[in-house]
C-alpha cells in the first residue's frame, strides 16, 4: 500500500519513486537503512538492507564495497549502470536464477563549464577547455543518436 502526504492511499504491485538531488527520508523505511547523507544503504544487488523486495539505485543508493568505501559517485553513469544491473537481476529472479552483484565501471567524468568549455577526466587523462568540450559533445551526441560500443 502506498500512502501519500495528503493521506491518499492506493495499492500497487510495483512502486517506483524518484526524487531530486537531496535525499528525503521515506516514511516506513527502517531508520537503520539511512546513512548520514540521507542515502539508503543497499547490498551488492541494490536491495535495501534488511528488506527483501525493496531496491534503490542512483544518488539515493549507498553501496559500501572495498573498492568504493564511500559509496558510488552520484553521477548519471553510476545510476545508469545500477539501473541496468537491477533490471537484469529482477529478470534473473523471475526466472529463478541467482542475482549478480553490481560492479561499477568508471568511464570517467565530464562536465560543461561554460560556452564551448568543459572538463573531462578519462582514466588517467585530464582535459579542459575547447578540446574537453569537443569530447563531451561527441560522447553526448553518440548517446543521443544511439551509438553503442559493441
Amino acid at each position: 500500500m502506498v500512502i501519500l502526504d495528503d493521506e491518499t492511499t492506493f495499492n500497487a504491485a510495483t512502486f517506483i519513486w524518484t526524487a531530486g538531488v537531496k535525499g528525503e527520508i521515506i516514511k516506513g523505511l527502517p531508520v537503520e537503512v539511512w546513512n548520514r547523507q540521507n542515502r539508503i544503504k543497499v547490498d551488492d544487488f541494490n536491495r535495501v538492507q534488511s528488506l527483501k523486495n525493496v531496491f534503490a539505485v542512483g544518488d539515493f543508493a549507498y553501496m559500501n564495497t572495498p573498492k568504493v568505501p564511500n559509496g558510488h559517485p552520484m553521477l548519471a553513469q553510476s545510476t545508469i549502470q545500477q539501473g541496468k544491473a537491477l533490471s537484469e537481476n529482477l529478470l534473473r529472479t523471475i526466472h529463478k536464477k541467482p542475482m549478480i552483484a553490481f560492479e561499477y565501471r568508471d568511464k570517467g567524468i565530464m562536465a560543461t563549464i561554460g560556452k564551448k568549455r568543459a572538463i573531462a577526466a578519462i582514466k588517467k587523462h585530464q582535459f579542459s577547455g575547447h578540446f574537453a568540450w569537443f569530447i563531451w559533445s561527441f560522447v553526448h551526441l553518440m548517446g543521443i543518436i544511439g551509438v553503442k560500443k559493441s
